[in-house]
């Protein structure tokens, strides 16, 4: 099992509170993809969208720093 970026993960978090344009910009293009994902799953404990091949919520995961933080590799950017 990886062990998850604690740092990646806290960047994210912290970008969703409040994006630049461009990171909204990425954000709705990744969001847009995670919508058609096969992999995205509601979680009723939290009343969310997550990632269900890795776990995170996608309101905080689409603002990752990194390009290749979909587990599925289906994020261009």
């Amino acid at each position: 099992m990886k062990v998850p970026d604690l740092l990646e993960i806290a960047i994210a978090w912290k970008r969703s509170f409040n994006p630049t344009p461009e990171q909204e910009e990425i954000g709705l293009e990744r969001m847009a993809v995670c919508n058609t994902c096969e992999f995205k799953e509601f979680r009723e404990l939290t009343k969310h969208y997550a990632c269900g091949a890795c776990g995170c919520p996608l309101a905080r995961k689409i603002y990752s720093p990194k390009v290749g933080a979909c587990p599925k590799k289906k994020w261009a950017r």
